[in-house]
């Protein structure tokens, strides 16, 4: 290694990266076989970053400690992230499950389109809908109709901007109008 003459000090440095990187075994979805290569993945990050050790400020051990403690974080936060997260179920859209009402259905049947919101299978349930939707927008009011009308395009802060009111105002008065008028109306699941 580049750190030291001393090989006493190069085996205290190899053991911490392997005590720190055997740690992770079992936590973040890293298995004992992630072993090894975490602790190359550190010894990497150590090794660039080694330059700039200054033994005014800390012993080595202590450098070393923290180098791979924030590598460790890095990794940790990089595998937590959503789209890699280790905790997340795979499955696949054509699988069967059963819908609302207890029948098996593909899974890919019970998604939404847009990624939010159940999708409603049928026609007749989206005339439904459609219909109990047009009367629910034709009682409101017309300050509420035009947030309604806002909040199908706009974010939040965007519909606030165009009305000319904070966000908090549109939080705390105008969209609980809005919510209670269309929950009134049986909704309320699709706010």
């Amino acid at each position: 290694m580049v750190y030291s003459n001393r090989p006493d000090l190069e085996d205290d440095i190899r053991n911490i990266i392997r005590r720190k990187a055997r740690q992770l075994v079992g936590q973040y979805g890293f298995t004992g076989s992630d072993a090894e290569d975490l602790e190359q993945e550190l010894l990497v990050d150590l090794t660039n970053r080694i330059h700039k050790y200054n033994s005014n400020k800390a012993t080595l051990k202590t450098f070393v400690s923290r180098i791979v403690d924030h590598k460790i974080a890095n990794i940790v936060r990089h595998r937590k992230q959503q789209k890699r997260d280790y905790r997340r179920n795979e499955c696949s859209i054509d699988d069967r499950v059963s819908d609302e009402e207890g029948e098996a259905v593909l899974r890919g049947q019970t998604l939404s389109h847009d990624g939010r919101r159940p999708h409603i299978q049928g026609n007749a349930n989206q005339q439904d809908l459609s219909i109990d939707l047009s009367d629910a927008i034709e009682s409101l009011s017309a300050e509420s109709r035009e947030l309604f009308d806002l909040l199908l395009t706009c974010s939040i802060s965007e519909a606030a901007r165009e009305l000319g009111i904070r966000r908090s105002t549109l939080y705390n008065k105008r969209l609980p109008k809005l919510r209670t008028a269309l929950a009134e109306k049986n909704l309320d699941e699709y706010i």
